[in-house]
């Protein structure tokens, strides 16, 4: 029962019969410890003996940067070449022919026969470091420097370009600045000859206006002159009008009194005449007497006297007939000479006026030459403030582009070639580290390869 149980009894892999103990491998390696031993030290004396026999190699190095020709219009740097298309170059060995026949030329008699350039670029980076490995650092340091001439002339008609291209920028940069710095000179010169030009103007006219001013100074004072001799003749004439009148009076006071001597002497004559005719009308009266005689005689000298008196009379009104006629005639001269002074002062305010008129039209003129002379010279400072800016643009171009023009450049020779201080080739720690690995590795292969065979072999003769 027990076994039809066991029979039936599903099949359970042994997980432990695969397993690899950790004593097993040590068996094995401690079982074949001689072989492992000696395989290790046969390798290693391999190692040390090729280390020994392989030739000392030094490494010659350069750093090169590719140059810079222009920036794009994004203000990228555009290079003569990439870096990774300068590393393709060496790396192809496109320069090695022209590199080996430049040295023979040169008359070094240990040239190579190969060269192979090792490039070495760091990320992201255009730099490159070019490694040559040679057993005479002599020769190595020629090679490279033979391929430094050889790149930079091989990039020196691109760098020629370039520098062509911006000194045609420059020239024509420059041609374009001296215009613009001739034009804001002879805008300078317009403003400084509109300025004379104006100024003159402005001379004369002002010059116009102190003959006008003088001249109605002159006016003026003429005019007061002749008013000044008009009133003094006014004067002169109402003084003498004045004294006439006087004169006249007295005349007619003197006329008055020769009446009253008249009237005095007329009743004088006719008491008399009353009294000679009762004096002849009395009887007894002597007619032819002397006493008829006086009468007569004293009738006839009043009579006399009284057309004296009549006849001054008469001499006197005929004064004051002249000196009526004289007054009138003076104060027709007062009038006259008021007329004169109206008309004098009217012409004279005429002339004033207009001279005043033509000094107005004058300063108009001027005002109009001031502003007309402001805005040409407004005008002109903005143009000549605009050139100037034209002119900043200008030299600010002609300054990036012989910025430009500077930085372009051929291929910079960052690390001139130097050789290793000693060499790099063989290194004989690494190499007998590495025979160490290795016997190591193979010898255990073979310890453990050959236990399998000798495992297997056992099965087979069970």
């Amino acid at each position: 029962m027990k076994e039809i149980q066991q029979e039936n009894k599903p099949y359970e892999p042994d997980i432990y019969e695969d397993e690899i103990h950790l004593m097993d491998l040590v068996d094995v390696i401690w079982k074949w410890k001689y072989l492992i031993v000696i395989g290790t030290l046969l390798c290693v004396g391999i190692g040390v003996f090729i280390s020994f026999k392989m030739p000392r190699l030094y490494r010659i190095t350069t750093v090169l940067e590719p140059g810079v020709v222009h920036l794009d219009r994004y203000g990228r740097v555009v290079r003569t070449c990439r870096g990774q298309e300068l590393k393709n170059l060496l790396e192809t060995n496109a320069l090695n022919g022209r590199i080996l026949k430049n040295l023979k030329s040169d008359g070094f008699s240990e040239v190579p026969k190969q060269i192979h350039f090792e490039g070495i670029q760091p990320k992201n980076s255009d730099i490159l470091e070019v490694r040559y490995e040679t057993p005479n650092p002599e020769i190595g340091i020629q090679v490279l420097k033979e391929l430094n001439k050889l790149l930079l002339k091989n990039y020196e008609g691109l760098v020629n370009r370039w520098k062509g291209e911006y000194a045609k920028e420059l020239t024509s940069k420059k041609g374009q600045s001296s215009e613009l710095v001739q034009k804001i000179v002879r805008e300078k010169n317009s403003i400084s000859s509109a300025k004379v030009q104006n100024a003159i103007k402005i001379s004369q006219i002002e010059t116009k206006i102190g003959v006008a001013q003088t001249r109605i100074s002159s006016l003026e004072s003429e005019q007061k002159a002749q008013l000044g001799r008009k009133n003094n003749d006014i004067q002169k004439a109402r003084s003498e009008i004045e004294s006439k009148k006087k004169e006249i009076k007295s005349i007619e006071e003197r006329i008055h009194d020769v009446n009253q001597e008249i009237e005095r002497i007329g009743g004088n004559t006719d008491r008399l005449i009353k009294e000679r005719d009762r004096f002849l009308s009395k009887p007894g009266a002597d007619n032819g007497g002397f006493a008829s005689v006086m009468y007569v005689t004293t009738l006839q000298q009043n009579m006399a006297y009284a057309n004296d008196l009549r006849s001054t009379v008469n001499d006197l009104n005929r004064q004051i007939f002249q000196g009526s006629l004289a007054i009138e005639k003076l104060e027709t001269g007062i009038k006259d000479i008021e007329l004169e002074k109206s008309k004098l002062m009217e012409s004279i305010s005429y002339q004033i006026k207009d001279l005043r008129m033509d000094m107005r039209d004058y300063e108009n003129q001027m005002g109009s030459l001031k502003e007309g002379l402001q805005i040409e010279i407004d005008n002109a400072e903005s143009e000549i403030k605009a050139l100037e800016i034209e002119k900043e643009s200008v030299d600010e171009e002609i300054n990036q582009l012989e910025i430009k023009r500077n930085d372009v450049e051929n291929i910079q020779i960052r690390k001139e070639p130097t050789a290793s201080i000693g060499p790099v080739k063989p290194n004989k720690k690494l190499n007998i580290a590495l025979a160490l690995v290795v016997g190591i590795f193979l010898s255990v292969f073979l310890a453990f390869f050959l236990e399998a065979l000798s495992k297997r072999k056992s099965e087979r003769i069970r």
